[in-house]
């Protein structure tokens, strides 16, 4: 049984503490399995259960949902009476611990729904219900009577995340789908569970989807699957107004809520987005409205006939004007003020980065037909650069060697748009190993695009050697950049401030252009800026804003072969931060796609891969693998020039570096152009003889940026100056004063509990169950993780606790433990 959003154990928890609980979801989204496993997991940890479900046939009898129960009859032949099922039933749900699950309470008849009542009213069951409307507008007057009776809790099945769309499609293709595969789902469906078992299916059945070198993957568009199922999970429940409605705004695209309330009326606009098939995204002083999830759109669009068509392009041309006679096709007008998307990056906001994934694949997908469109009337260079673009991490193979085959030049070209052709020519023979051939007309002028590319990397180089300075005043020089290389000359300069120790000013100019990036929802631009903000973020300590864009980026899926974008620095960065984060095993599946997409190329930071690594062997305990991976990893970085690189991994060592390492690191450095590391070597020289004011001094200056194996080392390293100086070992508040966080790992000799009694949720979720009386491998199997990831959790649970061993959980109080 899948149940990935983890709505069972919250719950679980509620029903625990003596409440009732009402789950609420979407159709398709996982309510019903929520609560299968709500009664799993509550008949194991010991409670009585009694399961009934809502008939959704208009035409069932009265008391359906009880009869099935094979109560005794009061005389042969004869209907069971309210109250005797109710009797009868009251006698089953006596006792201390008693739960009452209800599937679509909203759809029992009149009848059942006293029989509920009573069974309430005369035993001290909890109720646990699932409502097939998504709101409470939708929900019937006697159900609402019930509801506001009893009070419930509220559990939101809600879209899923990425991580938890992996789990499910793994789970229904028997097999490790690719980061594509899941990003491109997740994109498609909005994180609903339902469609993304529909898209899953279609493309297995289309062959979008196959099993290649042991992994599933995107071989083709999945936007070429058929869609029918998505439709058919989402709008069954639609009058024939608000689907003829949604028709209309799938075809139109996305509009402004004022453009759908003329289109459709204000009505309809309300209860399609109370119903979630309509979605709100923040644009200028306005909102953009467009059909939710995208797939749907696209399912929509896909069954459109010649009538609906002709209905369709005259209500839009009523209200747009006689002029508008197709669906748009240039793309989102980019009018969203900075400000808007800015503030959006200051929180991991998951309805956010599905909005925004969204908007960009809508883009993109309106792009490419328009693009093809053009390229089909007339395949010239700068049509077919455009083309290219567009076709995503995906691309059919025959259309790329149509358009390689049959672009030609027709004089009007400029030398820039055939260099950059003859760039998108060789990524495709770099990515699939054939040759294409070159369409280079020398007569067209000097080679403008290969300077600036040589200006790129010696701008990029310039960083790596630690002369930020000197890059700033390059980047400063440059001019005429061509509008698809903006992005990475811009990135530069967050590199270049960055090291040159200008957080203020980088984290500026990270945001802004990022910011920028995405309210030109330039999907390119986005993956580019996303390295540099989240970088920045992480160096900082960062850790909750700086995994915010690379959400996004991930949700956005890896770039595709037309994409100049090197996909290692936004997932290792990912791998990184969860790794930090204690997610152990969504940590190794960016590792693992890590392995896919390593560059040929050479590329900045290029020691990132490594760093991600050794954060994995932190978190899982394994130090010393840990730090002997970072240090060859600097030595092979200084090796070939790159200092800033060198520096990056050599002061992420969780060790005390040895006087032999110290002098290396102490000659390969550059204080003058690269002072963002001097705080960190200044501590790790104070850390071979002390003292430890001085210790403590630096290592609260510079605390946030180190992860929990480093903070628990300089802890217990700071600790020992201090015993050798007859000082007291550190107590939690002031181990959480130097480290900047209250939850670092404290190291030795700080007393019992040896971590905060902060629980993340997913420890919570281990804790319980664990509780309940559940192996490590039970455990792992309900939340789809390794076994070796549920030991961590457990050893950190047990620490923040201050608890010997699983056993003391019995004793242990969720509603006094955050």
């Amino acid at each position: 049984m899948f149940e990935p959003t983890g709505a069972a154990a919250s719950a679980l928890r509620w029903i625990e503490l003596g409440r009732d609980v009402l789950v609420r979801g979407d159709d398709g989204s996982g309510r019903t399995t929520a609560l299968d496993t709500l009664v799993t997991s509550a008949t194991e940890a010991g409670i009585h259960v009694l399961t009934v479900r809502a008939f959704r046939a208009p035409s069932t009898p009265a008391l359906a949902p009880f009869l099935v129960h094979g109560l005794v009859q009061e005389r042969p032949g004869a209907r069971p009476s309210i109250g005797a099922i109710a009797q009868s039933l009251a006698e089953e749900l006596q006792g201390p611990r008693n739960l009452l699950a209800v599937d679509d309470i909203d759809l029992l008849d009149d009848w059942s729904l006293l029989v509920v009542e009573e069974l309430l009213r005369r035993t001290s069951a909890r109720l646990a219900a699932t409502l097939a409307g998504t709101t409470l507008d939708h929900t019937s007057a006697p159900v609402l009577r019930v509801l506001a009776h009893r009070a419930p809790a509220e559990v939101r099945v809600g879209a899923l995340g990425l991580w938890d769309m992996a789990s499910l499609i793994e789970h229904r293709l028997g097999g490790q789908p690719d980061l594509n595969l899941v990003a491109g789902v997740l994109a498609r469906s909005g994180g609903h569970a339902g469609v993304a078992l529909a898209l899953t299916d279609a493309g297995r059945w289309s062959g979008s989807i196959e099993s290649t070198g042991g992994m599933w993957r995107e071989t083709s568009p999945l936007d070429d699957a058929p869609h029918d199922a998505v439709v058919n999970v989402l709008t069954r429940q639609l009058d024939p107004d608000q689907a003829r409605a949604l028709r209309l705004l799938s075809w139109v695209g996305p509009v402004s809520v004022r453009d759908a309330e003329a289109l459709v009326g204000p009505p309809i606009v309300a209860g399609l987005l109370a119903g979630d098939r309509l979605a709100t995204f923040p644009f200028a002083s306005d909102e953009l409205i467009m059909v939710n999830p995208p797939a749907l759109a696209h399912g929509l669009n896909a069954q459109m006939t010649t009538q609906h068509l002709r209905e369709v392009v005259a209500v839009v041309q009523s209200h747009f004007g006689d002029d508008y006679v197709a669906r748009p096709t240039s793309g989102i007008d980019p009018s969203v003020s900075q400000n808007v998307s800015g503030n959006l990056l200051e929180t991991e906001d998951r309805a956010w980065s599905s909005s925004t994934a969204a908007l960009v694949l809508e883009r993109t997908s309106a792009q490419r037909a328009a693009r093809r469109a053009a390229w089909g009337d007339h395949p010239s260079v700068e049509h077919a650069n455009r083309l290219l673009a567009s076709l995503g991490a995906a691309p059919r193979t025959e259309e790329v060697r149509a358009i390689f085959d049959r672009t030609t030049i027709d004089g009007s070209e400029t030398h820039g748009a055939v260099e950059q052709f003859d760039e998108l020519r060789a990524l495709w023979s770099r990515a699939t190993g054939t040759a294409v051939p070159e369409l280079s007309d020398r007569s067209l002028g000097p080679p403008r695009r290969q300077r600036l590319r040589e200006r790129l990397g010696l701008i990029q180089s310039t960083i790596e050697a630690g002369r930020c300075q000197d890059a700033l005043e390059l980047l400063d020089d440059t001019e005429g950049v061509d509008s698809d290389l903006q992005a990475q000359f811009d990135a530069a300069r967050t590199d270049a401030l960055m090291f040159a120790g200008e957080p203020d000013q980088a984290t500026y100019w990270a945001r802004s252009r990022l910011s920028a990036a995405i309210d030109s929802l330039d999907k390119a631009a986005i993956q580019t800026h996303v390295g540099g903000l989240s970088g920045l973020l992480l160096l900082t300590g960062d850790y909750t804003n700086a995994f915010a864009p690379v959400s996004l980026a991930l949700r956005l899926g890896p770039p595709g072969p037309f994409e100049d974008v090197p996909a290692e620095r936004g997932l290792s960065i990912g791998a990184g931060l969860q790794a930090r984060r204690g997610q152990i095993s969504t940590a190794w599946v960016l590792l693992r796609e890590l392995e896919r997409y390593t560059s040929p190329a050479p590329h900045p930071f290029d020691v990132l891969p490594a760093w991600a690594r050794a954060e994995t062997h932190y978190a899982e305990g394994e130090r010393a693998q840990g730090d002997g991976l970072l240090w060859r990893a600097g030595l092979a970085a200084a090796e070939r020039g790159h200092i800033a690189s060198a520096m990056l991994v050599w002061m992420a060592h969780a060790g005390t570096l040895d006087d032999h390492q110290l002098t290396i690191v102490e000659e390969t450095y550059h204080p003058r152009q690269m002072p963002l590391f001097q705080p960190v070597l200044e501590l790790q020289r104070a850390l071979h003889s002390g003292p430890s004011d001085l210790v403590l001094q630096l290592l609260t200056r510079v605390g946030r940026a180190f992860g929990p194996a480093q903070s628990q080392a300089l802890v217990e390293r700071l600790n020992e100056l201090r015993l050798g100086e007859g000082v007291p070992p550190m107590n939690q508040v002031e181990i959480g004063h130097a480290t900047g966080r209250a939850d670092q790992l404290t190291g030795r000799g700080s007393g019992p509990g040896t971590e905060a009694g902060v629980l993340t949720d997913r420890e919570r979720q281990v804790a319980l169950y664990a509780r309940n009386g559940l192996s490590n491998r039970e455990i792992a199997s309900m939340l789809f993780v390794s076994v070796r990831t549920v030991e961590s959790h457990m050893y950190r649970i047990l620490r923040k606790l201050a608890l010997s061993s699983r056993s003391d959980l019995s004793g242990w109080d969720p509603a006094v433990t955050p």
